[in-house]
């Protein structure tokens, strides 16, 4: 049984959570939530122009949460866009390729653009991404060391094979519903166990 199936709320009718995904250009953001999302994978994709969302849609009985996963270009010339859509969002995740040790580095920009717009009260997970390409810069101990210094989620995933996706962006949703889920069922509410996902699509292209 997944995360998704561990708890039973009651929300209001299409309840939304914005997540926002940065991360440098070509770590595979795009690839990873269009895994998560349609469990699909393009070998050879246009990258991110400006920004993009799908939306994942959680039903619960006859109400549903629905969660707006927000894709922004990791080009710097898209940068002075992203603090906007990270106002209003109720997670970021910073991914970054593990076979880039640049790209790692370059977390704690992403994380002071974040803090910058919403403070350190944010529900926050790092990726490390492209677990199957096998060139490895950047160890699991790095990752975990720098998820624990901004008590953050973490996981390495591999948007290509699918590897551990589902459990890093479950784990997100989650803790986003959490907080909800525990306050309903304090109230004695039980709407069950969540039926079929469902994806809505965007125009969008993967990685």
């Amino acid at each position: 049984m997944s995360a998704l199936t561990d708890f039973s709320i009651s929300i209001t009718r299409d309840k939304k959570f914005k997540i926002v995904v940065l991360g440098d250009q070509s770590v595979g953001k795009s690839c990873l939530i269009s895994r998560f999302v349609f469990d699909s994978f393009q070998e050879e994709a246009n990258p991110t122009i400006g920004v993009d969302f799908v939306v994942k849609t959680v039903p619960f009985g006859k109400e549903n949460l629905k969660f707006h996963i927000w894709d922004t270009a990791g080009q710097e010339r898209f940068h002075s866009l992203i603090p906007t859509y990270i106002k209003d969002c109720d997670s970021a995740i910073i991914v970054y390729d593990l076979n880039k040790q640049a790209t790692f580095d370059n977390i704690d920009r992403w994380y002071e653009t974040i803090v910058n717009e919403k403070g350190d009260d944010i529900l926050l997970a790092i990726i490390g991404n492209k677990s199957d390409v096998g060139n490895r810069e950047v160890t699991q101990e790095q990752g975990i060391e720098k998820a624990k210094s901004f008590k953050a989620l973490f996981g390495e995933t591999s948007a290509k094979t699918g590897e551990m996706v589902e459990d890093i962006f479950n784990k997100v949703i989650f803790k986003l519903t959490e907080t909800l889920a525990s306050s309903k069922e304090a109230e004695g509410v039980n709407l069950g166990e969540a039926s079929n996902v469902a994806a809505t699509p965007s125009n969008r292209k993967c990685c």
